[in-house]
């Protein structure tokens, strides 16, 4: 399946195909950057579990690889927690998926802030694309947050810094910035 997508202010147009991860593909296996992040990961997980939300088709992970192929070039982030509605196939040791291919486009990504180089935030549309084009712009996702457990250096509290959302049914696209304190 491929879709093409372009931008009003550039030529360059987006070859985008769905490929699943190669058995070769070696995902990175980086420890993460904030020892909270699992833990947070992993209450979300189980707060909609405990609300008998989770369905047996819908895939909710933590730091494995979502596949897209971008003008022929291969793709692979690794957000830090998603929620995807619909699988084609439920597989026990999932370590990576590829929307439209083996089921639904991812409806939430959520990026903990990291400490250090900030890609969060990156909307670089070069090989390799930044997280928030890719998950916006090439995923398509409905909501992609970013999640910042000690906003301002306090060390207390939390907040969502950066939440982009997609209308696609009244083809309307905003992103807007929220700062929770």
């Amino acid at each position: 399946m491929a879709t093409q997508m372009g931008e009003a202010k550039s030529s360059n147009k987006l070859v985008i195909t769905w490929s699943v991860l190669p058995k070769d593909f070696q995902l990175e296996d980086e420890p993460v950057e904030n020892i909270g992040q699992p833990i947070l990961a992993g209450a979300l997980r189980e707060s909609l579990e405990i609300s008998g939300f989770i369905q047996p088709q819908m895939l909710i992970a933590s730091n494995f690889g979502l596949c897209a192929t971008v003008n022929e070039q291969f793709i692979v982030k690794a957000p830090d927690w998603v929620y995807i509605p619909s699988v084609n196939e439920v597989v026990g040791d999932r370590k990576s998926y590829t929307p439209n291919l083996e089921g639904d486009i991812p409806t939430i990504v959520m990026e903990f802030l990291s400490d250090t180089e900030g890609g969060e935030y990156s909307v670089k549309r070069t090989y390799p694309p930044g997280k928030w084009f890719f998950y916006e712009q090439i995923l398509q996702v409905t909501i992609y947050i970013i999640f910042d457990q000690a906003p301002l250096g306090r060390g207390v509290g939390c907040g969502v810094y950066g939440i982009s959302l997609v209308s696609r049914l009244r083809k309307i696209e905003s992103s807007l910035v929220v700062k929770a304190q």
